[in-house]
C-alpha cells in the first residue's frame, strides 16, 4: 500500500537496459543506415545483431537488480508485533505450494514466449513493417500470457485473499469483502472531475476503538477520445477511507495535498500556523474560525505523520459527522506479491501492515476521544 513501489529499482534499470540497448543499436547500425534502409543488407545479419542487444536488455531488466540486492548490506525487514498473536492459516503451506508452482510457470512461460514473440515481431517488422512488428509481438505476448497464465494468477489471487487478507482483517476485528468497495458518491466527496468508468475491490469495514471506519481500493478512468481510439486516463487509483467523526460539523474543511489533481474545491483558502504543514497542504473551508476548531496545531502534526507514513500524497475532507481520506497509491493494493514466501513471517507482517496502516488512522488522528486537542 506504500506509495513508493518496491519494485522501483527493477523499473528504472529496465529503462536504462533498454536505453543502454537502443544507443548500442544506433551506433552498430548509424553507418550502415543506407544500405539498411535500401534493404541490400541481409536480414539474418540483421537479426543476429539485434539479438545480443535484447539479450542484455533482458538480462539487465531481470537480474541485474537481484545482484545489488545481494551486494547490499542486508538489512532485517520491519517485523509487525502483531505477528506474535497472529493465528497462522491452516492452508497457507498448501497455498506456499501452489504460489511456487505459479512462479515457476511464470519463469518458464518467459523464458518461452519472450524469444519467440521477438523472432515473430522482427519477421513481420522486416516483410511488413515496423509499426506492426511491434504491436504483433506484444499482442501475442499478452495474449498467450492472458490464455496460458491468466486465469491461473487470477485463481491463486483469490484464494489469497481468502486465506490471508480476510483473517488478517479479522484479526484487527474488521471485516473483509474481496468484491467490496466504497462508491462513486464517496469518491466525489473529495474529487470534482470527470468519471466515466471506476471500479473497486477489498472493501474492509468494521469498528476500530469505537469507531467506525470502512477503505476500499478504488480507481476512477475518464475517456479520452482522439481522431482513431479511445483512452481510459486514470483520475485516482488509490484507496478510499471513511470514518465516523466524533462532532457534529455545520461547515466543510478540505485539506488538499499539494500534489493532488481534481480535487472539489468549497470554501475560502484558509492559512494555517504550521509552515510545513503550509508547504504540503492547501486548506479551503466554509468557515475559517471553524476550520481551526478542527484543524488543531495537534491535528496538523497528525495529518503530516500520516502523509509520511503512507509516503503518497493523502487529501481529508471534515463534514458533518464524517471523515472522508483518499491515499493517492497509484497501486492495486492488498495484492499478494508472489515472489515473496507466504511462510516467513516478514512477508505476513507485511501484508498486516497494509491493513494495520489504515486503522490506525483511528489512533492516529485521535478520532476515538471526544474531546479534540
Amino acid at each position: 500500500m506504500n506509495g513508493k513501489s518496491k519494485n522501483d529499482l527493477e523499473i528504472w534499470l529496465g529503462i536504462a537496459a533498454i536505453v543502454l540497448s537502443c544507443a548500442l543499436s544506433l551506433v552498430s547500425f548509424w553507418p550502415l543506415k543506407e544500405e539498411i534502409l535500401k534493404g541490400e543488407l541481409d536480414f539474418t545479419f540483421i537479426v543476429q545483431s539485434l539479438l545480443p542487444f535484447a539479450l542484455l536488455c533482458f538480462v539487465c531488466f531481470k537480474f541485474l537488480p537481484k545482484i545489488l540486492a545481494a551486494l547490499r548490506s542486508p538489512k532485517r525487514p520491519r517485523i509487525n508485533t502483531n505477528i506474535l498473536n497472529f493465528k497462522i492459516p491452516k492452508g497457507l503451506n498448501v497455498l506456499e505450494i501452489k504460489r511456487r508452482i505459479l512462479v515457476k510457470k511464470i519463469t518458464d512461460f518467459k523464458i518461452k514466449f519472450i524469444p519467440l514473440a521477438l523472432i515473430i515481431g522482427l519477421l513481420i517488422a522486416h516483410y511488413i513493417s515496423l509499426i506492426y512488428g511491434v504491436a504483433c509481438a506484444g499482442l501475442l505476448y499478452l495474449g498467450l500470457w492472458a490464455i496460458l497464465l491468466g486465469e491461473k494468477k487470477r485463481a491463486f489471487v483469490n484464494e489469497f485473499k481468502h486465506e490471508v487478507i480476510t483473517r488478517v482483517a479479522a484479526h484487527f476485528g474488521l471485516r473483509y469483502d474481496s468484491a467490496g468497495s466504497l462508491d462513486l458518491a464517496e469518491f466525489f466527496m473529495i474529487y470534482d472531475c470527470s468519471v466515466d468508468e471506476y471500479y473497486g475491490e477489498d472493501l474492509i469495514s468494521g469498528e476500530v476503538e469505537g469507531v467506525n471506519v470502512k477503505f476500499s481500493d478504488f480507481c476512477a478512468l475518464m475517456e479520452v477520445k482522439t481522431k482513431n481510439h479511445t483512452t481510459k486516463v486514470p483520475q485516482f487509483q488509490g484507496v478510499l477511507f471513511v470514518a465516523d467523526f466524533n462532532k457534529k460539523l455545520a461547515h466543510t474543511t478540505r485539506v488538499h495535498h499539494v500534489k493532488s489533481k481534481n480535487l472539489a474545491h468549497e470554501g475560502r483558502r484558509a492559512n494555517m500556523d504550521n509552515v510545513k504543514f503550509e508547504r504540503l497542504f492547501d486548506v479551503y473551508s466554509t468557515d475559517q474560525i471553524a476550520a481551526r476548531y478542527v484543524l488543531t496545531p495537534a491535528m496538523m502534526e497528525r495529518i503530516l505523520g500520516l502523509e509520511a507514513r503512507f509516503n503518497a500524497p493523502i487529501d481529508l475532507v471534515f463534514t458533518q459527522n464524517k471523515i472522508f481520506i483518499a491515499v493517492e497509491t497509484w497501486t492495486d493494493g492488498f495484492e499478494p506479491n508472489i515472489d515473496l514466501s507466504l511462510i516467513k513471517n516478514q512477508t505476513l507482517s507485511l501484508y498486516m501492515s497494509q491493513i494495520q496502516d489504515f486503522a490506525d488512522i483511528v489512533k492516529e488522528l485521535k478520532l476515538n476521544q471526544k474531546i479534540w486537542i
